[in-house]
């Protein structure tokens, strides 16, 4: 059931409120709500009855708990919510499921009122668009005010008109091409520059970014200013209206109808709203460009000041303040407070359920008997006013030509008489609407309730009276004040103070010099240094960010020195095994590499002994003397001694159990004998990736991990520069730490003493202690440093000297080099050649490098064979997929067809001429040779074979045949016409298969039992199918094709195959579908409210399944069998 809710100016509020009410009431939370209303009452009469409380109440109770759940558990209606200043269509928008009591209430009270007030606004000859119900209260006369001081929306279009304004009229009166009463005065601005427009001037012209002649670009601004008339009022309908479609063309209609009804109303000469706005934008230019020129002359025009009366002042400002609030609350808390008495449906219900049912309902009946009475009594007070305003705007336009009172115009000389008019009018009719709640309470109440109003009323004029009599009485009085521009000249002030034994003076920068009784000179900042909730001062800090970036220094040292120690111990490692391989004798290698070549074996062995040699005289490992040479040739040596505590700890365990001392004086006798160089050359000899083949026992392939010297001298810098960093900052942080609290508390002084020694005046002193700018600050940094150099060498020492440095061991490096032997002798007392040896390994190497380029060379070929072929495959089974993809659903259909039957094309033209009357749509070819297959015979001279015969579905495997096809659905040609035409109005661009999709709907429609049988009536059924709207929700497609068209004919064809059954209902069973872009658009157009339809959760129910998407279209419902 549907019941009807009246607002003015509520309804965009009111229909959130509805829908709120229609959840919540529909949810478990409303049922508990009331529960725990139920049991405080029943807990309540239990009590009663307990303590002798009368049966007859708690029978009563009972009885009123009952009936409150009965209706508001029972029925469920919607409500049509209905708001004339909502749009052309009162109807903004229904909500369903609402509470039937909640309905019914404001059904009847919101009615009567309604029907109530429209009837009165029309026996009081209201002008329609200026009617309470049509566009609020005082809307008419607000407008007419408010359009005084509109001025073009875009910033181009108004700065151009104001350079035009000032600069071929203002500066065209002041040289007496224009009359300047006739521009101030007149009320067609635009006819008045036409027709006066001096030859002789130019303006700069913001658009085109030159000077022009003011009679060439006249006609580009007055051009510009028409097109700008539609802006200025979308900008006002933006702030007026509510919704997502405030500022479309309706609501600017709407203000132009109003405010040229008000216009008429008021007798004014242009009743045009585009002329009242264009003449806006023209007096508001002109004064924008008067205000301009008079600011660039430098003549500013005096400000005058009113005085009059305390009590007077203060009466009428205070009436103007509450009316012109009152304009803006009163009608908004009509609304707040419908709306609160909507919304607060299911508290009064939760009351109801208590003792307290009988008072809260009354109550609640009574506050929408009360809501119901502001209508009426607004209306009345609305077109009161309103008529009286048309003599204030008629006082305040009557500068005219003619001395003719009804020659009403807005002009440059009244336009700010028109813009005080809506203050008038919202003193007046802001304070009288401040009543319209008492009369309401009146009418319900009686009389006696207005008692109040009188002091409500009068309090304001009591006020001001008091106040002035008190001034009066005690001598205060204080009468038009006003203080802005206040300015101080000439003011001295001494600023040197003579104290008792003691002089201060102000430098020039502001800072304060002190001098004592003892002659001592002090200096402090004074004002020559900014203070405020944060100071930035030297000390602490400084200290605190040295601390900090030394630890993170040693750090990031410890990380690099660990970093080179992994590094001189893995490639030490490789290194050793390496060596080992050549002096076993008994090894070949064959090895590629990209950063290293082969070295001859003989040099390899003879460098490797050394390197062992050199071990054996210092007692250590050959590894670790290997180490040591790497460090060496990395350049690390003598890092890691005592002077870098812990990272000299933290090197202990990666070193084979030697200190860091010990390990740095290895790198320097491994550097002296001649051992670094020799790492050095091993290191370019060995392999990082290779396969070792050996000659004697056994063979063995494998990898070791690349070595890089290169990585090596990375990871060797970053530590030497990390280990800098640690060095300087810890030096750092020794000096302040040292030195730091004295400095702190004493350096100003000594530095300020040393600079008056010098012969430096005690001002300058504080100039060089304050400065101001960055010149000043690296003048006095220069000077304070020269000082505190002193000062800090004789507080903080130098750094000790490194006392190992320049040291280095001597060593005999020939006793370390010895000869390399020729030859070995094997475990049976054979002699062999080891220069044999080595060149089979060469041999063997050049042999296995030759053989694993070939087998390389070879699996690249195979791979781009393969390759090849691969993408030949591939082509040739995409080429027939894709094929099959781009056929239209006639051409699919069709061919599946010619499956069927097993004939070739010939085959096909044979029966085409032998049968021309069957070859309409495929379903009638088949369902033809079907029951004649006869004929197929007599053509084709062999049998037909049947559906039997028919492959397995690509979808089901396992099925013999494809599903059997839907009944056919019978439809006359012009049934079939009007279809087709449905077709391409809903969907000529979602493809075939959202026409075949639409198709279905029509069928399925013509299926159920809530729609016509025939598929013709049901296109055509009014509201159903949107491209037939009469109006501009609908398009022009349904009759732009004719039969023989490629679109109309693609079309039919969908809809034959749909109809025939041939296509399967993937939409299963809808009968309803939207498309959510579609109706965006027409919300946005204007017409309509919802984005969702209001079917959508209905029909989803129905199906027991979501909704399915085909191209922009979203399918739902369920097809309802006919009885």
């Amino acid at each position: 059931m549907h019941w009807e809710i009246y607002t003015t100016g509520g309804a965009y509020y009111l229909y959130d409120i509805f829908n709120m009410l229609g959840a919540y009431t529909s949810s478990g939370n409303f049922k508990n709500l009331l529960q725990i209303g139920l049991v405080i009452g029943i807990l309540w009469i239990s009590l009663q009855l307990a303590f002798g409380g009368s049966l007859g109440g708690a029978m009563k109770y009972v009885f009123t708990t009952v009936l409150v759940m009965t209706f508001t558990l029972g029925p469920k209606s919607s409500v049509v919510i209905i708001d004339k200043t909502s749009g052309t269509v009162p109807i903004y928008g229904v909500v369903d499921n609402v509470p039937t009591p909640i309905a019914m209430l404001g059904h009847y009270t919101s009615g009567v009122s309604y029907f109530l007030t429209g009837q009165m606004e029309t026996l009081m000859s209201t002008p329609t668009d200026l009617t309470y119900q049509k566009n609020g209260i005082l809307f008419g006369a607000s407008l007419m005010a408010q359009s005084a001081n509109w001025r073009a929306v875009t910033p181009k279009i108004h700065e151009n008109l104001v350079n035009f304004m000032q600069q071929c009229v203002i500066d065209a009166t002041n040289l007496g091409h224009m009359d300047l009463e006739l521009v101030a005065t007149t009320g067609d601005m635009e006819s008045f520059i036409a027709a006066n427009m001096p030859a002789s001037m130019a303006y700069y012209d913001v658009v085109s970014g030159e000077t022009r002649t003011c009679s060439a670009g006249w006609n580009d601004v007055k051009a510009a200013v028409t097109a700008e008339v539609d802006k200025v009022l979308e900008q006002k309908a933006a702030s007026t209206f509510q919704g997502v479609n405030a500022s479309g063309a309706a609501n600017v209609n709407r203000l132009k109808s109003t405010l040229t009804e008000f216009q008429g109303l008021m007798a004014m000469s242009s009743a045009s709203s585009v002329h009242t706005v264009k003449q806006a934008m023209f007096v508001t230019a002109m004064d924008d460009g008067l205000q301009r020129f008079i600011a660039t002359s430098g003549n500013s025009a005096a400000m005058e000041i009113y005085q009059a009366a305390r009590a007077d002042i203060q009466t009428r400002s205070s009436y103007a303040a509450i009316g012109a609030n009152a304009t803006k609350w009163v009608p908004l808390l009509k609304i707040v407070f419908e709306s609160l008495y909507y919304a607060a449906f299911p508290m009064a219900v939760m009351m109801m359920m208590t003792p307290l049912a009988i008072p809260v309902l009354k109550g609640y009946m009574g506050g929408f008997v009360w809501l119901a009475a502001w209508e009426p009594l607004s209306a009345i007070l609305h077109s009161i006013v309103i008529k009286a305003s048309t003599g204030f705007y008629r006082e305040a336009g009557a500068v005219t030509t003619d001395g003719a009172v009804s020659d009403v115009v807005m002009s440059w000389a009244n336009h700010f008489g028109i813009r005080a008019v809506e203050q008038d009018v919202g003193s007046v009719a802001g304070y009288l609407m401040m009543s319209v709640p008492f009369l309401a309470t009146a009418i319900m109440f009686g009389a006696n309730r207005m008692v109040g109003m009188a002091t409500s009323m009068l309090n304001v004029g009591q006020g001001a009276a008091i106040e002035s009599g008190r001034e009066a009485a005690t001598g205060q009085i204080s009468l038009g004040n006003m203080s802005m521009n206040n300015y101080q000249a000439n003011k001295a002030n001494m600023s040197s103070m003579v104290d008792i034994g003691r002089d201060s003076m102000v430098a020039r920068n502001g800072a304060v010099v002190t001098q004592n009784a003892d002659r001592g000179m002090s200096w402090s900042s004074g004002s020559a240094m900014s203070t405020g909730a944060t100071t930035s001062a030297i000390g602490e800090a400084v200290r605190s960010e040295v601390a900090t970036r030394a630890d993170s220094a040693r750090t990031a040292a410890s990380s690099a020195a660990a970093e080179v120690s992994d590094f001189l111990a893995s490639g030490a490692s490789a290194i050793t095994s390496f060596g080992q391989s050549y002096m076993s004798g008994s090894q070949g290698v064959t090895s590629k590499s990209t950063d290293s070549q082969v070295s001859e074996g003989s040099k390899v062995s003879q460098a490797y002994q050394r390197v062992e040699e050199f071990a054996k005289s210092q007692g250590i490992s050959t590894q670790l003397a290997v180490q040591a040479a790497l460090a060496g040739d990395l350049g690390v040596g003598g890092k890691f001694g005592p002077a870098q505590g812990k990272l000299g700890a933290n090197l202990n365990g990666r070193l084979e159990g030697v200190s860091a001392e010990r390990f740095d004086e290895l790198v320097k006798a491994a550097e002296t004998a001649g051992v670094t160089k020799d790492v050095g050359y091993l290191n370019s000899a060995r392999s990082s990736m290779g396969a070792t083949a050996t000659d004697g026992k056994q063979t063995t392939t494998g990898e070791d991990m690349r070595y890089s010297r290169e990585e090596g001298e990375r990871a060797a810098q970053t530590f030497i520069s990390r280990l800098e960093e640690a060095r300087t900052y810890s030096e750092a942080q020794s000096r302040l730490e040292s030195g730091g609290t004295s400095m702190d508390t004493n350096l100003n002084q000594i530095v300020g003493r040393e600079l008056v020694d010098r012969g430096m005046s005690p001002l300058e002193t504080g100039a060089v202690f304050n400065p101001q700018t960055p010149a000043e600050l690296r003048t006095s940094r220069d000077i304070i440093g020269g000082v505190v150099d002193d000062v800090v060498d004789g507080l903080v020492g130098t750094a000790p000297a490194d006392q190992t440095r320049g040291w280095s061991p001597s060593i005999d490096q020939s006793g370390l080099r010895t000869e390399l032997p020729r030859q070995a002798t094997m475990s049976d007392g054979s002699v062999i050649s080891l220069d044999g040896q080595r060149d089979k390994v060469e041999e063997t190497i050049r042999d296995n490098r030759s053989a694993a380029e070939d087998d390389s060379a070879n699996l690249r070929n195979y791979q781009n064979q393969q390759y090849t072929e691969g993408m030949v495959m591939q082509e040739a089974t995409k080429r027939p997929l894709q094929e099959g993809a781009d056929q239209w659903i006639g051409t699919a259909m069709g061919n599946r067809v010619v499956g069927w039957l097993n004939v070739n094309g010939e085959e096909v033209d044979m029966l085409r001429r032998a049968h021309p009357e069957v070859w309409n749509t495929p379903g009638k070819v088949y369902d033809y040779y079907t029951q004649h297959p006869e004929q197929y015979q007599e053509v084709l001279k062999r049998p037909f074979v049947d559906g039997d015969e028919l492959p397995a579905s690509p979808e089901n495997q396992t099925a013999a045949i494809y599903p059997a096809p839907l009944p056919g659905k019978a439809m006359s040609a012009e049934e079939r016409d009007t279809v087709i035409r449905t077709v391409i109005g809903e969907a000529a661009n979602q493809g075939n298969a959202g026409m075949a999709a639409v198709a279905l709907v029509i069928r399925n429609r013509a299926d159920d039992a809530r729609f016509p049988d025939a598929v013709g009536q049901v296109s055509l059924q009014p509201k159903q199918f949107s491209a037939w709207n009469a109006d501009g929700s609908g398009n022009s497609l349904v009759n732009k094709y004719r039969p023989g068209d490629p679109a109309y004919e693609r079309a039919a064809y969908v809809v034959d195959v749909v109809m025939a059954g041939l296509v399967p209902d993937f939409t299963g069973g809808a009968t309803h579908y939207f498309a959510p872009a579609g109706m965006r658009a027409l919300v946005e157009q204007g017409y309509q409210k919802n984005l969702i339809p209001g079917w959508l959760e209905r029909e989803t129910e129905a199906r027991n399944a979501p909704p399915i998407r085909v191209g922009d279209h979203v399918f739902t419902g369920q097809v309802q069998p006919k009885g």
